[in-house]
């Protein structure tokens, strides 16, 4: 189901993945609204996503990935976790495909935003085209 995150998404890093750009982190120091699906998964699921998305490993808190869970809220008596960093990083472009994925879920997810909504939504301000 689709969740609205209480802050705002940012790209940081540089992931082989995704042509060495960046990829999506939140910025937990102040508030604001990122788009998000919620799915029910088992806490063992959960840590095993953790874990592939930092190298197969439970990151430290220096590490510069993911390294801070976090719960946004609860549904239905079952909390709503996430992860991102603990501090913000360097903001790094993400690569045109990684951009053609993520608006791929918003049009799947969030049916009622048009292009426009989506592509501002996504591109860092003042960035027209990548």
């Amino acid at each position: 189901m689709t969740y609205e995150i209480p802050f705002n998404m940012y790209y940081a890093n540089r992931s082989g993945s995704w042509d060495n750009k960046g990829v999506s982190f939140l910025d937990i120091s102040a508030p604001g609204k990122a788009y998000g699906v919620a799915y029910l998964i088992s806490r063992e699921q959960f840590d095993h996503i953790y874990k592939e998305e930092n190298g197969g490993i439970i990151p430290k808190n220096t590490s510069t990935w993911y390294n801070k869970i976090i719960t946004l809220g609860n549904l239905d008596g079952i909390d709503v976790m996430t992860f991102t960093n603990s501090k913000v990083l360097e903001k790094n472009l993400p690569s045109k495909c990684y951009l053609n994925v993520l608006a791929e879920g918003l049009r799947e997810n969030y049916p009622h935003l048009d292009e426009n909504e989506i592509w501002s939504y996504l591109l860092p301000e003042g960035v027209c085209v990548l």
